[in-house]
C-alpha cells in the first residue's frame, strides 16, 4: 500500500489524533520531523503534511500500518500532491507573525495548534547574532509578553509551558533527560487575567528554559529556547478568532443583534438540529445574514448574536463573528429589491430547547429594550455587550451538560430551601457531555456499537471508563450505545471482548432474547482506535474474569 491508497476519511482521522495528542507527541509517535515547505491547512490550523499522510495510512484498515518517513517523499509531487488531490489546502508556511496593536511586527513568530481540550502557541526560538541582519525572532521576549497579556484579556487559563525542541525531546526519548525538566511552571495553572506581573512570569519561564541544556552541550543555556504555551480558552473561540485577537492583536469592540423571525423565514427542525450539532463539534457555519436598514458600522471580527423573534421561545439562539462589512445583495424574500447583508461565521448555535430566554436577558441589562427588537442589525451598547457576553457564557455552562447519571460526574453545590430552613446538597453534572456525544455521532454515525443502526434520539454517549475517576472526556474513550444497552454496559452485564471485538452478554440477562441474540456477535462499528480498545480492555478486566467467556 502507498500514498495512492489514502482517502479523505483516513486523513481526517489522522488530523483528529493530531489535535488530541498535540504536534510534538504526534511527530514523536510516528517518527517524523517538522515540515519545512509544505503544510496542510485545516480548520484554521497548519499541519505537517508528510507526517499526516504517514499516520493516515494506519487508519485505512486492520491490515494497514503507518508509513515510515523513509518510505515516501513529502514534496509537492508526493504527499502534498496527494493531499491536494483529496481536496485539502496546502500552504508553504505555518508560522504567524506576532503583531503589535498598531499591526507593526513585534519581530517574532509562533504557531497555533491543539492538544486535546488545550490550545497551544509555540514561540519559535530566537537565533542568529543579536542585532545582525541574519537574526531570527529578535523580538522573542517581547512576543512572549504580548501573547501572555492578550491571553489574559480573554479569560484564558495557562495550563502548562513546555520547553519544546527536537533536541530536548530526543534527550527524553534516550533517557538522558527527565521530562519533568521541560515543564516550566512547576505544575501550576495560572489564571492570566489575575496575573499582576507578566514580566515576572516571562523571566521565570525563560530562566527555567535556560537551565535546561541538551545532553553533551557546551557553554551556557539559551534564555529564548522554543517554548510551547498550553492554555484553555473560552469555548466560543476557534483557531481563526484566537489568531486574530491573540497573535494579530485585533479586538472586537462592537456587538450587534441579528434577528430571525420564524413566521417570515422557515427553518426546519432538522436545519436547527444540524446547525447545533455542527458547532458542538467545533465546526463554524458560514452564513450571509440581513442587517435590516443598517448600511455600515460592522467590521470584521465584530460580535454577532442571533435573536429569535416571535411570541414564544424568544431569546439568543447563536453567537458568531462578522467576516465582512455591510454590503448589498438581492433581497432574501425573492423580490426585486435589495437588502443589506453581512457575512459571518456562527461559532455556537444552540438547540432550540436550550435558547437563552429573553427573561434572562432583561435581568442582565436594562439598556436594551428586549421587548421591542424587530429589526436586524441593532447595535448593543458597550456596557450591554459585556453583560450579554457574560450571560451567554454562564448560560453555556448550564446547558452544555447532562445531569444524569449522578455517579459519573463533577461535583456542583446546589442551594436548596426546603421547609424549615436552608441546606446545601452536592449533585453531579457531566460538563461537556453534549459536545462529547456530537463528537461520537460525527465519528460513528447513528450506530449503536453493540446493536447496530438506530435513530440518534435513542443513542447515548457511553464512556468506556469511569468519568468520576478520570474527570475528562477522552474523544477516543466513548461509544454510542442504545439507552437500555448503555445501562447494562455500565453495570458490566454487557461487555466487549477487546481481543476479538465481540459482544459478551452476562448469563443474568442472556436468557432475554433481545440481549441473548447479541452474545458473541461482532461490534457494529469499524476502525476502533487503539486507545478505544485500551479503554475496552480496562472495562473487560473490571467486569470479567480471565477465564469467563
Amino acid at each position: 500500500m502507498s500514498l495512492r491508497d489514502l482517502d479523505r476519511a483516513s486523513i481526517e482521522q489522522a488530523l483528529a489524533e493530531h489535535d488530541e495528542i498535540g504536534r510534538s507527541a504526534f511527530l514523536d509517535k510516528y517518527g517524523f520531523d517538522q515540515s519545512r515547505s509544505y503544510y496542510l491547512l485545516h480548520a484554521g490550523l497548519a499541519y505537517d503534511s508528510k507526517a499526516i499522510c504517514g499516520a493516515a495510512h494506519g487508519y485505512l484498515g486492520p491490515s494497514s500500518a503507518p508509513l515510515l518517513a523513509s518510505k515516501f517523499s513529502g514534496g509537492k509531487d508526493a504527499a502534498a500532491k496527494t493531499l491536494e488531490n483529496l481536496g485539502f489546502e496546502i500552504c508553504s508556511a505555518a508560522k504567524d507573525e506576532i503583531l503589535h496593536n498598531d499591526e507593526t511586527p513585534v519581530g517574532a513568530s509562533c504557531q497555533l495548534g491543539r492538544a486535546g481540550e488545550r490550545w497551544t502557541i509555540t514561540l519559535h526560538s530566537r537565533g542568529g547574532p543579536i542585532g545582525a541582519s541574519s537574526a531570527r525572532n529578535p523580538g522573542y521576549l517581547d512576543g512572549l509578553r504580548v501573547i501572555l497579556q492578550r491571553l489574559g484579556q480573554h479569560s484564558t487559563q495557562l495550563v502548562d509551558a513546555v520547553l519544546d525542541t527536537a533536541q530536548t525531546r530526543n534527550d527524553v526519548a534516550k533517557g538522558a533527560r527527565d521530562p519533568r525538566d521541560l515543564h516550566l511552571l512547576a505544575g501550576r495553572t495560572i489564571a492570566l487575567e489575575d496575573l499582576e506581573d507578566v514580566g515576572e512570569l516571562v523571566n521565570e519561564m525563560t530562566g527555567n528554559a535556560a537551565a535546561v541544556r541538551s545532553a553533551g552541550a557546551k557553554g551556557g543555556g539559551n534564555r529564548t529556547k522554543e517554548i510551547r504555551l498550553e492554555f484553555v480558552a473560552p469555548e466560543e473561540f476557534d483557531a481563526q478568532r484566537l489568531r486574530e485577537v491573540v497573535i494579530q492583536g485585533r479586538t472586537a469592540t462592537k456587538g450587534f443583534l441579528l434577528t430571525w423571525n420564524p413566521d417570515q423565514w422557515q427553518m426546519t427542525p432538522k436545519d436547527l438540529d444540524d446547525a447545533a450539532a455542527a458547532t458542538a463539534v467545533g465546526e463554524t457555519l458560514e452564513e450571509s445574514w440581513s442587517v435590516g436598514n443598517r448600511t455600515g458600522g460592522v467590521s470584521v471580527g465584530d460580535t454577532l448574536f442571533l435573536f429569535r423573534q416571535g411570541v414564544n421561545e424568544r431569546g439568543l439562539l447563536a453567537r458568531g463573528r462578522a467576516v465582512s462589512s455591510v454590503y448589498q445583495g438581492p433581497h432574501w424574500d425573492g423580490s426585486s429589491r435589495e437588502a443589506n447583508y453581512v457575512d459571518l461565521d456562527w461559532l455556537v448555535w444552540l438547540p432550540q430547547e436550550e435558547i437563552l430566554p429573553v427573561e434572562e436577558l432583561k435581568l442582565c441589562t436594562t439598556s436594551t429594550h428586549w421587548d421591542h427588537i424587530y429589526a436586524s442589525g441593532q447595535q448593543l451598547k458597550s456596557e450591554a455587550l459585556g453583560s450579554v457576553e457574560s450571560a451567554w457564557r454562564n448560560h453555556l455552562l448550564q446547558v452544555q451538560c447532562d445531569p444524569i447519571p449522578s455517579s459519573y460526574t463533577d461535583p456542583v453545590v446546589i442551594d436548596e430551601q426546603p421547609e424549615g430552613g436552608r441546606r446545601e446538597r452536592t449533585v453531579k453534572v457531566r460538563v461537556g457531555q453534549r459536545k462529547f456525544r456530537q463528537l461520537l455521532l460525527s465519528r460513528f454515525g447513528e450506530v449503536c456499537a453493540i446493536s447496530g443502526p438506530h435513530p440518534q434520539q435513542v443513542l447515548e454517549a457511553a464512556h468506556l471508563y469511569s468519568y468520576a475517576d478520570e474527570e475528562f472526556h477522552d474523544p477516543f474513550g466513548g461509544l454510542l450505545l442504545r439507552r437500555d444497552i448503555h445501562r447494562l454496559f455500565d453495570a458490566g452485564l454487557i461487555c466487549i471482548d477487546p481481543e476479538h471485538l465481540t459482544i459478551h452478554v452476562d448469563e443474568q440477562v442472556r436468557a432475554n432474547p433481545t440481549y441473548g441474540a447479541l452474545h458473541e456477535a461482532g461490534v457494529q462499528v469499524k476502525n476502533l482506535s487503539e486507545r478505544s480498545v485500551t479503554w475496552l480492555r480496562l472495562h473487560w478486566t473490571q467486569h470479567r474474569s480471565t477465564t469467563e467467556r
